[in-house]
């Protein structure tokens, strides 16, 4: 081990005997804060991942948080403007499908779940952990490649809890950064053990709901799940899946129940058919259209999988994912079109194909977005008159879906009338006009 890395780990387990001391950090003003991003060393980060890894476990875990509620300071109106300022450059660089509108679109999730009564019961440190993480929980995918996380233990998710515990060196607690980046690295939810290319193996990382001590643990991992779940369901998981896909034809595999397929031009004209269906591609495998794909997801709630057997605990994520579910059901339930309907796009008074466009911009804003969409331009261009008609009836209901699934969160947040996201209040408007308006 070089003196650099030996150096670093061992700072980074000062850092971590630190969570016994009661020593009140000090709060540094906004006009210190740098803006500039570190350069990252690999073995570092390595190294950084392997610290948190040791976090995984019961007793290490409620260390953690009672270190970060012993050291708790609720965040002002300022404070959030300033972590919205200090992690957007990283933010704006997110992947098609995985970028600053899902980022937004995750915080205002994050707040709303939040808000939930059963929340309340646990520490503040750990709620506002969960409500951090869910916002940057990707963080790392302008960084890795969404689809390329097989490749290395350093996959998006480890990326971003790195890239985050790095840019919040100086604006949060230190015990707070740990706990917010043991959240990030853990979202990724697998099940089993997951080979690497590089011959490495990532396991899943921990995570459980216990009592202890008479307090709850466990939050911050399950709301930095619940706020990727919630926008990987409904209107914006079919706006999102057209974009993560596109965005990765050249080089990437998306899962299909539990098997893995190839993204390619292939498996792009059958994501566009407006069907339910999963269909072969020419190397034998199967790969489900759009339709296809936000069914499958929405048949994972409610308790039927893994991924949602906590939800039944916390009433307002069971009413917002039944609302993004009952979204799904909606969109499938295609109708037969009309001869007027076709001829409205053949005469040029219906344009389903730049409504589509306009919609997936203000939803995404990634940097990478003409690219993406270039490639969805041309798969839709070879759909027949019937299928473009099909897409026209989805795409004006994604439209309304998309601006009511914004402003119901909007409602959740204020009803709730929750502490943790009162000082957030004064920001959710602009928060919102940055993905829904056209700019």
């Amino acid at each position: 081990m070089s003196s650099k890395i030996r150096s670093f780990w061992l700072a980074l387990w000062a850092g971590f005997l630190r969570l016994f001391s009661p020593e009140t950090p000090t709060r540094v003003t906004p006009t210190t804060i740098s803006q500039k991003e570190k350069p990252m060393d690999r073995n570092d980060a390595f190294v950084f991942i392997q610290s948190l890894r040791a976090l995984g476990n019961r007793d290490s875990y409620k260390i953690l948080v009672d270190a970060a509620q012993s050291h708790y300071q609720p965040m002002s109106t300022q404070d959030w403007t300033n972590l919205l300022h200090t992690v957007d450059a990283a933010v704006r660089r997110g992947s098609p499908g995985h970028d600053f509108g899902h980022t937004r679109r995750d915080f205002l999730d994050a707040l709303a779940i939040a808000t939930d009564k059963k929340v309340g019961e646990y520490l503040p440190a750990e709620v506002l952990a969960g409500l951090i993480a869910g916002m940057l929980h990707d963080l790392g995918v302008g960084y890795v490649a969404r689809y390329k996380d097989a490749e290395t233990l350093l996959g998006h998710a480890e990326e971003g809890a790195w890239r985050f515990f790095t840019l919040t060196e100086r604006l949060l607690e230190e015990n707070l950064r740990f706990l917010i980046a043991y959240a990030i690295a853990s979202h990724t939810h697998y099940l089993k053990a997951l080979a690497c290319k590089d011959g490495s193996v990532r396991e899943p990382w921990y995570y459980e709901l216990f009592e202890a001590e008479g307090h709850k643990y466990g939050w911050a991992v399950l709301a930095c799940r619940f706020a990727d779940r919630l926008d990987t369901n409904g209107a914006t998981l079919m706006l999102r899946h057209f974009l993560a896909n596109a965005d990765s034809v050249e080089g990437g595999q998306d899962l299909s129940g539990d098997t893995f397929y190839n993204i390619n031009h292939a498996s792009i004209r059958i994501m566009v058919t407006p069907k339910k269906a999963m269909i072969e591609m020419p190397d034998g495998k199967k790969a489900p259209t759009t339709l296809q794909h936000i069914a499958n997801f929405a048949g994972s709630n409610f308790g039927n999988s893994p991924y949602s057997r906590d939800d039944h605990l916390f009433p307002t994520m069971t009413r917002l994912m039944g609302y993004k579910v009952s979204q799904t059901m909606t969109i499938a339930l295609t109708h037969p079109v009309t001869f007027w309907e076709k001829a409205s796009i053949k005469l040029g008074l219906d344009f389903p194909i730049q409504d589509l466009h306009d919609l997936l911009l203000r939803s995404s804003r990634s940097p990478r977005f003409d690219e993406a969409w270039a490639v969805l331009e041309t798969a839709f261009s070879e759909l027949s008159l019937e299928e473009l008609a099909i897409w026209s009836q989805i795409i004006s209901y994604l439209n309304d879906a998309y601006d009511k699934t914004l402003e119901v969160l909007k409602s959740t947040i204020i009803d709730n009338e929750s502490e943790y996201t009162k000082p957030v209040a004064p920001l959710l408007d602009a928060i919102i006009a940055e993905i829904s308006e056209m700019s």
